[in-house]
């Protein structure tokens, strides 16, 4: 299996027609604790619990029969142990291989938390007819429920990276990899030294390529698994240094930021910091044709229910609503949607195409939403919601 693809944090396997497993990743093996040997020609029974074989050939198999490709298909695979492993599933069927593709994510913990929900739920309803201990019981339901929201919203989250992750293997990644092995081949029949030293040229640019790709996403994973700690942050102080830092690495830059007071927050300083940087720089390197670059910030505190997943429920906390606004170039509103996708593009200059996807990622860290409005020649508005506690969200 090629590396990047043997590295990225999901399960990924495929097999034939015939059920035989073709290829497996690393997470898959440490998931289900084979080695890759153990699995690669084995029919996918060896995998597969009862109750998927049987799922497989009653729907999930026809569903890709039928339509090519299949999404958020919930599936239990077999740990060598005997035990099983729940799996959020998306697959492809790839024609001209004739080979079924999966990547899914494991949601063990997910599953365990539903069952403590539904023995909450039957502790709360005998308490109820037995008329006792009734107020610890609701505050008790109204944690799991805050606490089953948080996990939804997370299972949404994930599912949205799982399909970023799908794409992600089967074209991002593929496609540096694809150009290596086209110029490598050219390469090696090259007889005239300008054209080896073209097709040098052009494997270095696809590896550098790569690499970035793949530094990106480590970043991303890094952001993903890390354990946060959180503190009072002076976004003020934050943004000040963060100006000095961008126009120090810019000689002639200058950064005219207007703000209204910025207040104290409870978050990590780091990823804030990151994401600043990472915002400012943008205005900067899409500015229009000049070196003075006008970022507008805008500060208001509002209060928002805290239950996004969850109809019904209501409990309001404090966030602070930032809207950081630039002059520069903008770009065209119809990719508004896509601009935290990871890998997304949306200027020729752009070089990974991550920085917004990671300022997403630091933002759903901290309970809050991004989102961002552009028109192609009016520059760039990005919205950001963030609890003032983290303690009032957690």
């Amino acid at each position: 299996m090629q590396a990047p693809l043997d590295n990225i944090p999901c399960i990924y396997f495929s097999h034939s027609r015939e059920g035989s497993i073709v290829d497996v990743n690393s997470s898959l093996c440490e998931n289900i604790g084979y080695a890759r040997e153990e699995l690669v020609g084995q029919k996918l029974e060896l995998i597969f619990t009862l109750a998927t074989r049987i799922f497989q050939q009653t729907h999930f198999y026809p569903l890709l029969r039928m339509q090519g490709h299949a999404e958020e298909i919930y599936i239990t695979l077999q740990h060598k142990d005997g035990s099983e492993i729940p799996i959020l599933m998306n697959a492809k069927l790839i024609e001209a291989d004739a080979v079924y593709c999966f990547a899914g994510i494991p949601v063990t913990k997910r599953k365990k938390f539903e069952e403590e929900i539904i023995a909450a739920k039957k502790a709360a309803e005998k308490a109820l007819h037995e008329n006792t201990a009734l107020k610890t019981t609701k505050e008790e339901l109204q944690k799991h429920a805050e606490e089953l929201d948080k996990q939804n919203l997370l299972a949404k989250q994930q599912n949205l990276e799982l399909r970023q992750f799908n794409h992600l293997t089967t074209h991002s990644l593929q496609e540096p990899v694809r150009k290596l092995m086209i110029f490598s081949g050219m390469l090696s029949d090259a007889d005239d030294e300008s054209m080896i030293r073209l097709f040098a040229q052009k494997m270095r640019k696809s590896a550098e390529e790569l690499n970035d790709k793949v530094k990106g996403l480590n970043q991303f994973i890094r952001l993903t698994s890390g354990k946060w700690d959180f503190s009072d942050i002076d976004l003020e102080e934050l943004l000040n240094n963060v100006r000095f830092q961008i126009e120090s690495e810019n000689p002639g830059i200058s950064i005219q930021i207007k703000n209204e007071p910025l207040p104290i927050i409870e978050a990590n300083g780091e990823q804030m910091h990151f994401m600043l940087k990472e915002l400012l720089t943008n205005a900067v390197k899409f500015r229009k044709p000049d070196d003075i670059v006008d970022v507008k910030i805008e500060a208001t505190t509002l209060l928002l229910n805290k239950f996004r997943q969850l109809a019904g429920k209501y409990k309001y906390t404090e966030f602070l609503k930032l809207q950081i606004r630039d002059n520069g170039l903008g770009f065209n509103d119809e990719y508004q949607k896509q601009a935290f996708d990871l890998f997304r593009k949306l200027h020729p200059d752009s070089r990974r195409g991550i920085g917004l996807s990671l300022c997403k990622k630091i933002v759903e860290n901290h309970a809050g939403t991004i989102s961002i409005e552009s028109k192609e020649g009016h520059g760039a508005s990005i919205i950001i919601l963030l609890p003032v506690k983290q303690t009032s969200i957690i």
